[in-house]
Formats: structure tokens, C-alpha cells, sequence
């Protein structure tokens, strides 16, 4: 049995449908106890609960031969950082009192910095609260998510402009939430063997993008020419709080897109390892949604 977070989200949801199909019986963590009616009609255990309480995720763990785990992306009002760090420290406490003998880590490209990469730093925490719980551990560091650039498709369709945070003729990996979870799956069902504890894997799509590229697909995908609006790292902060953003976030993501621009935050030493979805069929895919 195998415990599942995140199955609400795109990455969480893909990796316990690739395991419920393999015939593996699982256990899913939700926040919502409305949410766990679903999973239970699909013959699986559901638990509600929040990661940052240690008591209850060491009794979703305890048992499992395998769980899935991630950072949730759900910041209390003004704070980050910290919120990652408790969160970190309650999923380091929870593994080493279940003894679950494997963890699969959503992680991210950048997080073995310490800083400077806005979120992605506090996976450089959760990584770390892992090794310390002496457990085999498997880290995913995905890159950008290609359904992020959705929220970009409105300005595509409405202006024809697509307002990119990266420097021009720069190609950025990217992957689709369907293959991250994909690979979580494949990652909890082959454990990491003696004498390794501990494998990381770098996971992109099938081809890293320019942001005329992007502009291109996003072109195709909403029937109109679209152009490559370039904000600069010095304007990121200001564009996002213009967009609705909330400043502490803003702050905290315009230092993540400095740090993709710069190449801080950029793939390490893993295992590279490479999706089938293109962004082409992503974006396709949102935009006919979004009709």
C-alpha cells in the first residue's frame, strides 16, 4: 500500500490513477473530507488532514510501503518561507517516527540551493529534513510546469501578446504535470537498492522552449498571432503585483523567475529524464477548455 498527497492537484491525482491501474492499493491524504468521497467510490482508504500536522501524517504514513509527498502550495497570508519550513520539518518528523521505508519528494530544477530561488528553496529544506530521517528517498525535480503558462492564454487571446519573465532566445525546460506524476509512480514502484539510499531525477518535457517558442504554440493554440512581451527581472515584481498577485508572493516568485533567468535555478546532477507531452498538446488542450 502506498500513500498518496496532492491527489487533488494535476501531479498527485496522475501518480495515484498510474498506481490505482496497476493494481496497487492506496491510501490518499486529503484536506477536504467532501474531496475523499471520490477516492472512497474508487475503493481507496482517504484521510483528511494537513501535512504541517506531524502527529496525523506519521498515522497516514505508518504502514505504507511507499508515499509520495510534496510542499503545498498554500501559503498563510504574509509568509512563505516559514510555512516551508515548518511544513518540511513536520514531513522530516512524520517519516522517521512511521518508518515508511521510501518517500517520493515533488521536488524542483534549483533546489539543491539554499536560497536565492524564491519557493523553490524550501524544497532545498524538505530534501534535507529527508536525508536527516535516514529513509530512502527519491527526489523529482521537475521543471516548469507547462500548465502554469495557461494563466498566460487570456493576454494571448485578448492582446496577442504573451508577457514572459525569461530573456529572449533562451530555452527553459518545461514538463506537464501528467508526466511528473507519471514518474512518481514509476519511482515508487522501483525503490532505491543497496548501497544507494537516495536518487534524484532532473525531469523535462521532450524539448526545452524559447519564449518565441511559447508564443508560438500559444499562437496556434488560440488562432492568432502572439508576440513575446519580455518583462526583466527588475520589472517582475511590480508586473506581478499589477496582475492581482499578493506582494509576498509576488516578491517571493519574481526572485524564482531571476533565478531561472540567471540559470541559478537550472537542473544539477540527477538522473535527466524526459516526458512525452509536448507543450503544443498542453497548451491545445487549456485553450479549448478555456473557450
Amino acid at each position: 500500500m502506498f500513500t498518496i498527497a496532492g491527489v487533488t492537484g494535476h501531479v498527485g491525482g496522475a501518480a495515484a490513477d498510474r498506481l490505482l491501474a496497476k493494481g496497487q492499493a492506496l491510501r490518499v491524504i486529503v484536506r477536504d473530507a467532501a474531496k475523499a468521497e471520490a477516492w472512497k467510490k474508487r475503493g481507496v482508504e482517504a484521510v483528511v488532514g494537513n501535512l504541517a500536522d506531524a502527529a496525523f501524517l506519521e498515522s497516514a504514513l505508518t504502514g505504507a510501503q511507499g508515499a509520495f509527498l510534496l510542499l503545498p502550495p498554500d501559503f498563510p497570508a504574509g509568509e512563505i518561507y516559514t510555512h516551508q519550513k515548518r511544513v518540511s520539518e513536520s514531513i522530516g518528523k512524520a517519516v522517521l517516527a512511521s518508518k515508511v521505508p521510501h518517500v517520493v519528494l515533488l521536488s524542483s530544477i534549483g533546489a539543491q540551493h539554499p536560497s536565492g530561488t524564491g519557493p523553490i528553496q524550501g524544497l532545498f529544506h524538505a530534501e534535507n529534513h529527508l536525508r536527516a530521517a535516514n529513509v530512502k528517498r527519491t527526489f523529482v525535480r521537475a521543471a516548469f510546469f507547462m500548465e502554469n503558462l495557461g494563466a498566460f492564454l487570456g493576454a494571448a487571446r485578448g492582446a496577442g501578446v504573451y508577457p514572459s519573465f525569461l530573456p529572449p532566445g533562451v530555452a527553459s525546460p518545461m514538463v506537464a504535470t501528467r508526466d511528473i506524476g507519471e514518474l512518481v509512480a514509476e519511482a515508487l514502484l522501483a525503490p532505491p537498492q543497496p548501497p544507494t539510499a537516495e536518487r534524484i531525477y532532473d525531469l523535462g518535457g521532450p524539448a526545452d522552449y524559447t519564449p518565441e517558442d511559447v508564443a508560438d504554440l500559444m499562437g496556434a493554440a488560440v488562432g492568432k498571432s502572439v508576440k513575446v512581451s519580455h518583462v526583466p527581472p527588475a520589472a517582475a515584481e511590480a508586473a506581478l503585483v499589477q496582475a492581482g498577485v499578493p506582494g509576498f508572493m509576488a516578491a517571493a516568485y519574481a526572485e524564482m523567475y531571476a533565478a531561472m533567468a540567471s540559470g541559478l535555478a537550472a537542473f544539477g546532477h540527477g538522473e535527466l529524464r524526459r516526458g512525452k507531452l509536448a507543450l503544443a498538446d498542453v497548451l491545445k488542450s487549456f485553450a479549448s477548455a478555456s473557450q
